[in-house]
This record gives structure tokens, sequence and C-alpha cells, in this order.
């Protein structure tokens, strides 16, 4: 797999994928541009966690099973396809290929052993429902849901790094790109240090770009 057919591919695919096509998929991203020394232990531990598994988020954006994977590979496709733009073009082109993949595909590494699944009882409205209120006819139903469970309680940013770094090295514009991602929904008193790091690394900007563009442009 190269950086042309990557740019090249369809981001809507990974929406359609069915899961076990979504993992060969970012297996194979993996193994063609993470190359770094420690990078197939780095592997290992993806293939022990749930990183396939696990949603994005418990009610906002890809809240179901292999929602994670998902937006992470948007994220990546989203940061790579700014290759193409003659702006983001030029201001990214000091960082290799396989930066863009890293910071992208493992920038919420953080929400592995972090989701636990529950179910809870919600108000499916259909024609012939037992119940009413103001909405119409309805029925209880019993849903998959998930809930918070954070057994690594370290941050969210701060987290990725500290998995990313214990089998691999981050260079400080991938260690910044990944630890500042989340930008302005981090806390006010952060801003000061969130612009230096936004003024002196464009990585951090365009990842902080390509996660909005993936939750609010393509996901559910």
């Amino acid at each position: 797999m190269n950086l042309i057919e990557i740019m090249d591919f369809d981001i809507s695919n990974i929406l359609s994928f069915t899961t076990d096509e979504c993992i060969t998929f970012c297996r194979d991203v993996m193994k063609s541009f993470v190359t770094r020394s420690g990078c197939d232990e780095l592997f290992a531990f993806i293939e022990k966690s749930d990183f396939y598994t696990a949603p994005a988020s418990t009610r906002f954006h890809s809240c179901y099973p292999s929602g994670l994977m998902r937006h992470s590979l948007i994220v990546m496709l989203c940061l790579l396809k700014k290759r193409k733009n003659p702006v983001w073009g030029n201001l990214l082109k000091e960082y290799s290929d396989e930066t863009l993949v890293l910071v992208s595909l493992f920038h919420d590494l953080c929400k592995t052993y972090f989701y636990s699944p529950i179910f809870k009882n919600v108000k499916v409205y259909k024609e012939n429902g037992s119940k009413q209120d103001a909405g119409g006819r309805f029925d209880w139903e019993a849903q998959q849901s998930y809930e918070v469970n954070d057994k690594y309680p370290l941050g969210h940013g701060e987290k990725s790094c500290y998995f990313l770094t214990k089998f691999i090295d981050l260079n400080i514009s991938e260690y910044s790109a990944i630890r500042w991602h989340m930008g302005y929904s981090l806390p006010k008193d952060d801003y000061i240090t969130l612009d230096n790091a936004m003024n002196s690394n464009p990585l951090l900007l365009a990842l902080y770009e390509a996660d909005l563009e993936a939750s609010h442009l393509y996901e559910k």
C-alpha cells in the first residue's frame, strides 16, 4: 500500500466496510507506513487491546462497536488528503508519511481500555407501540450503549502519548500534535500553551482539523 493509493481512497468506504474488512485495511496501513523501532511491539499492543472493537464515544460520533477504529482511519485519510491541498501540502511537506499516519491513526489510542458496554432502556416510537406520550406511540427497548470505565486515568492526548511511547519514540512534533489534538475543547487555562503549540507546529493544527472533519462531516 502506498501514499497515492491512500490519498485516492474513498473515505465513505470506511463506513461501508464490514468490521473484518476495516481491520484488514487498518493492519495493512499500519504495517506499510509505521516502520520505526518498536512498531512490532506497538502492533501487538493494538491486537491485544479493544482498538478494533471499541466505540469512539458514548453518545456522539461513532458510538458503536468498531467506531474507534473507523474514526481513526477517517481522521488519517482526512489528514493524508491534505497533501493535495495547495496550502496544507506546502505546510506538511516537512513531515514524513509515517508521521502523518502515526499521529492520525493513533491520536485516540487513549480510548482503548476506556469504554464498557451496558444496556439502556430507550423509547422506540412505532405505530403500534404499547405506550404513548407527546411524541406518539412507543415501546421501551433495551439497546446496547457504552459508559466510561477509565482504567488508565491519565488524561486524553496525554494517555495516547503514554501508550505510544511505551513502544516507540515520538519526535516533538508528533508528541505535541497528539497531546494537544483536542484543540479548543480543552480547558481555557490551556489556551496559551495550545496557541503556542499550534503556531509552532502545523501538524497539530492539521490533525485537529482532520479530527473535526471526521467527526462532523463523515461520522454519525
